[in-house]
């Protein structure tokens, strides 16, 4: 097995002596240096860069299955631990050879579970059909190890060693004079397919407990926070005042609706000028073309095809030009026989955030438009977006040829290691880089072209190109279609 240990900012620290991967090996002269400085590594496994990258940021290491030169199987993992001195991460990759697909296809099904599960930003956890413990998010530890000083979630447990471990410790609300008949029901309770229950912590919160058995008999066990939810009456007023939300409700039967002061200072109106606000009195405020939009939700709601509904439209201010509306609402009330009685729901004014999305689609006609090559490659280095003049440079006939692939396939591997372990150090530092580069098209053929990479914060990087033939043409500047780069 080869393993290599990098530090934070993907310098070299660590390569062991082994005779596995000797075709991408990196020397121990590289020891000091930018990982990308290892060309035969690079060749190799050219997103390696972006995994490092992504494991430093608190991102599941990716396992890839990784082919030398030799042909010859890797199953490569990047593992994230603490230095010695306690101050910087590490990356510790290996790269194990052998026959590695099925173990590969299992360990993928295995993170893809366990990435699910961490994805969900509620408590989850998941009980074989003995109620024990097989896995669980990071939110549900963390739920129980901060609810009871000294509590410990591990895998194994029982759920009932975790509640009683809860009530022990008096993470829950429930008096010691309960807690036995609590949870006796609780554990009957649990052995129902489908249940439903509301807790409360001592630190005040709120939780919607979920349970669902699975068809093994294994059962699914979700907490979700409604604390918000249990407080929203006793908000209400002030989220009101603060937000400055249009709140409305309308009588079916009667036709007759209220607004609240903002919704009409919305219009320009002053306080109680439109209330009670008819039906037909609001369908006179609304833009004679987005009417059969705005009535869309009521219709909805009253066929029965929805509980709740989010429009937007223009209705007209006091002072006749048009303001943009999100409207979202719902059915608030039913009578005996199940007929809609009362709807409810708040209007937003959403002008200023029309107006962006106007200037967001110009600036995208622009770049649409432009002459120049862009695309974007996201944070593990998958091109994401390219525009018009992208897909002619290197010859696509349309842009899926091109989104969804990794970067590097836009480039002979040479070019591409080579490209890697010039940019990519820069940009960790600078956030940009400029050079020159052999490109390879769709068709094989190959040019050069001048580039500007830079780094946006979220980590996505944004490449504009333009064919150097182009910009030197008066020279007649040619390159051998063998060689490298140039900053």
């Amino acid at each position: 097995m080869l393993i290599l240990i990098l530090s934070s900012d993907l310098e070299l620290k660590f390569v062991t002596h082994t005779d596995v991967a000797k075709d991408f090996c990196p020397p121990t002269d590289n020891i000091g240096m930018p990982i990308e400085a290892s060309k035969s590594l690079i060749e190799t496994d050219p997103n390696l860069s972006f995994d490092c990258r992504a494991a430093l940021k608190g991102k599941p290491g990716q396992i890839r299955r990784i082919v030398g030169a030799s042909k010859e199987e890797y199953l490569r993992r990047i593992s994230l631990r603490r230095s010695d001195n306690g101050l910087q991460d590490e990356l510790i990759i290996s790269y194990q050879a052998g026959a590695l697909t099925p173990r590969l296809e299992l360990a993928k099904v295995r993170q893809r579970f366990a990435n699910a599960i961490e994805a969900v930003s509620d408590p989850v956890a998941y009980f074989d059909s003995e109620d024990r413990i097989v896995l669980c998010n990071t939110a549900y530890a963390n739920l129980h190890t901060k609810l009871g000083s000294g509590s410990v979630v591990l895998p194994g447990m029982k759920f009932e060693e975790i509640l009683r471990q809860d009530l022990e410790n008096g993470a829950l609300e429930v008096s010691k004079e309960a807690q036995d008949a609590w949870l006796s029901e609780r554990l009957k309770k649990r052995r129902d397919a489908v249940f439903e229950t509301e807790i409360r912590t001592r630190d005040r919160r709120w939780f919607r407990v979920i349970d669902r058995l699975t068809v093994d008999g294994d059962r699914v066990h979700l907490l979700i926070d409604i604390s918000k939810l249990k407080t929203a009456q006793r908000q209400l007023e002030e989220v009101e005042a603060g937000s400055k939300v249009g709140l409305w409700s309308l009588n079916l039967e009667t036709g007759e609706g209220l607004v609240n002061r903002h919704w009409e200072e919305m219009f320009g109106f002053e306080q109680n000028t439109l209330n009670p606000v008819g039906f037909e009195g609001w369908r006179t405020l609304v833009h004679p073309d987005d009417l059969p939009t705005a009535m869309s939700g009521f219709d909805d709601c009253i066929a029965g095809i929805k509980d709740r509904f989010e429009v937007e439209y223009r209705m007209r201010h006091k002072e006749g030009h048009w303001v943009w509306v999100l409207s979202r609402g719902g059915i608030a009330d039913r009578d005996a026989e199940g007929r809609v009685y009362q709807m409810a729901g708040v209007l937003i004014d959403i002008s200023t955030r029309k107006e962006l999305e106007g200037d967001l689609n110009l600036r995208a006609a622009a770049v649409q438009a432009s002459a120049d090559a862009i695309m974007v490659t996201d944070a593990s280095g998958e091109i994401i977006d390219a525009n018009s003049a992208l897909l002619r440079l290197f010859r696509a006939q349309k842009q899926e040829e091109i989104l969804g692939y990794p970067w590097y396939r836009l480039y002979a591997r040479s070019a591409a290691a080579k490209l890697a372990a010039e940019a990519f150090p820069a940009i960790r530092i600078h956030q940009q880089w400029r050079g020159e580069v052999i490109s390879t098209r769709l068709d094989g053929s190959q040019f050069e072209q001048a580039i500007s990479m830079t780094e946006m914060p979220d980590g996505k990087i944004v490449h504009v190109s333009r064919r150097l033939c182009r910009i030197l043409c008066l020279t007649c500047f040619v390159r051998p279609s063998g060689s490298g780069l140039r900053t």
